[in-house]
């Protein structure tokens, strides 16, 4: 399945590879390219043997470089809201999957494609990924749920700064103590990485509970609370 700005390709049985093909854009999110992403996560419901949902850029430049603002630019107020609303209810939409859903963040990830990234159960990052919600600095406020979820994911405090100095310049290896981005993988890599992923959440349907997963590298496993069977016993 491919429309004009949409790939939907299944490299592996139960597992589908939804791609943003606009790199000349950036992959920027218009309304033609909301409504097939639409259209692709909706017909995932009629899709029994579906186990795992990866979403993507192409290109090596851009996961979601954001909305198309020159589009944008040429909308209403009245028209400005209801897009606002459009965005809203595809990333809810992929939210409520009942199927994990994993977003291989390569590029620039802005705006709109970071806003996409938070709503799926698991970020994976290459290194040149960059991420942000720098709406603020045009003047207007991330518009698809971007402020709820980032608040959810990195706390208010951390939120509240990343909104609204606009920052641009996050990797994944500066937000190791918070997260969006949850793993840094050579761009060569992250397709193979978020397909192996795929593979080990293929075996279970069912989407992990909370507002995504937190995933922890091996460096982190030591801050980890030791279990009952290892920690020290009291001196009696």
């Amino acid at each position: 399945m491919s429309g004009g700005f949409v790939r939907v390709e299944s490299p592996e049985e139960g597992i589908r590879v939804v791609t943003v093909d606009r790199p000349e854009k950036l992959n920027a999110l218009n309304s033609e390219v909301l409504g097939e992403l639409r259209a692709a996560v909706e017909s995932t419901a009629s899709d029994a043997a579906l186990r795992c949902l990866v979403f993507t850029g192409a290109g090596e430049k851009a996961f979601i470089a954001g909305a198309d603002i020159g589009e944008l630019a040429k909308l209403t107020p009245i028209e400005g809201r209801e897009h606002s609303r459009r965005g809203q209810a595809l990333l809810d939409a992929i939210e409520s999957l009942p199927v994990p859903t994993i977003a291989a963040i390569n590029g620039y990830a802005y705006g709109g494609g970071l806003e996409l990234a938070m709503a799926c159960a698991i970020r994976i990052a290459s290194e040149n990924a960059r991420m942000g919600l720098p709406e603020t600095s045009l003047g207007i406020v991330p518009g698809y749920g971007g402020t709820q979820r980032l608040a959810r994911h990195v706390g208010r405090a951390r939120a509240f700064e990343l909104v609204l100095t606009s920052e641009k310049g996050l990797t994944a290896s500066s937000t190791a103590s918070y997260r969006p981005g949850r793993r840094s993988r050579r761009r060569s890599k992250r397709r193979g990485r978020s397909g192996r992923t795929g593979r080990r959440r293929a075996g279970s349907r069912s989407r992990p509970s909370g507002e995504g997963s937190t995933c922890h590298s091996p460096k982190d496993r030591s801050s980890r609370p030791r279990s009952s069977a290892s920690a020290p016993r009291p001196r009696t």
